[in-house]
């Protein structure tokens, strides 16, 4: 493959910097592998779209077998694997050979995003602060205990730092420590509580659905052997909001929703609902599941 500026080749030593820069441009990471015949499929045409959009993304790619623990950290099950990563945190994916509309489409709802939001003045109000996006980027690339303790450090030097204390109760939160995560999100002032801090918030019902949970392998484990274990399905896709893999979650919500309707009184309904409030109106993934749902319920 030809050299190109808004290609890179992504490493265990060098994936946080990669992260660090989806805060400015999206990262589109791309797991593949030598012997994969799709990957090849998909390679050349996610170059092209590199290439063609100017460095209004950058392409991350991955060899799975170089880098096992960066593709058993994203819970890697099947390659090729392409993830979105935006300000630290997945926010798109797909599996498998794509058509390139399809992948286009998908580039566009994320590349063309910032540069409005920036114009009307709206991004500064939420914006992170310069730690925690070094401490985002370090969690993403697996140094979740070293995120969360530069975080810790730097509130013990300044406890004002609420953008700072809401990053940590984030990272709470998807390690599995709600009552943290409830103290961390209480001791930010009124005035200081924006809409990262509401949409935390709001993930506090799915904290609860895993506490006292097998963690998520092992409950995925269950599903290969048994499909149609809603509850394991129910906890999985709770784990999997408090990672940031919304789109696997609402399938899985979405899945119990068609097939077992009664699970704990309509309890998937009530969950995808509510992950629509977490992820906003406006979130692509919200528009397309809720046509989803309403095709179901209809």
């Amino acid at each position: 493959m030809t050299a190109s500026p808004y290609i890179v080749e992504a490493t265990k030593e060098n994936f946080a910097d990669i992260v660090q820069k989806s805060q400015d441009i999206p990262v589109v990471v791309d797991f593949w592998a030598e012997w994969c015949g799709p990957c090849k499929q998909l390679m050349p045409v996610l170059a092209k779209l590199a290439d063609e959009y100017q460095g209004r993304f950058l392409l991350a790619k991955i060899d799975t077998d170089a880098e096992q623990e960066l593709a058993a950290h994203f819970q890697i099950r099947g390659i090729p694997s392409v993830k979105i990563i935006k300000g630290g945190a997945i926010v798109d994916e797909f599996t498998g050979v794509q058509p390139e509309a399809q992948i286009r489409e998908m580039l566009d709802r994320h590349c063309g995003e910032a540069a409005p939001d920036a114009a009307e003045g709206g991004a500064d109000e939420d914006a992170l602060d310069p730690m925690s996006e070094q401490a985002l980027a370090a969690f993403a690339g697996g140094q979740q205990e070293g995120a969360m303790q530069l975080l810790t450090d730097a509130l013990d030097a300044d406890p004002s730092l609420h953008s700072v204390r809401t990053t940590l109760a984030q990272m709470q939160l998807a390690t599995g420590d709600s009552d943290g995560a409830q103290k961390s999100l209480e001791a930010v002032p009124e005035e200081d509580r924006d809409d990262r801090h509401k949409a935390i918030s709001g993930m506090f019902s799915f904290a609860e659905i895993v506490k006292g949970s097998p963690p998520a392998p092992e409950l995925e484990q269950t599903l290969a052997t048994n499909p149609d274990d809603s509850d394991s399905r129910y906890r999985l896709a709770a784990w999997m909001v408090l990672a940031n893999r919304v789109e696997e979650a609402m399938d899985n919500l979405l899945t119990i929703v068609q097939t077992d309707r009664t699970y704990g009184d309509d309890a998937a309904r009530a969950a995808l609902l509510e992950l629509f409030n977490v992820v906003g109106p406006k979130h692509p993934l919200t528009s397309e599941y809720r046509r989803r749902l309403a095709r179901l319920l209809n």
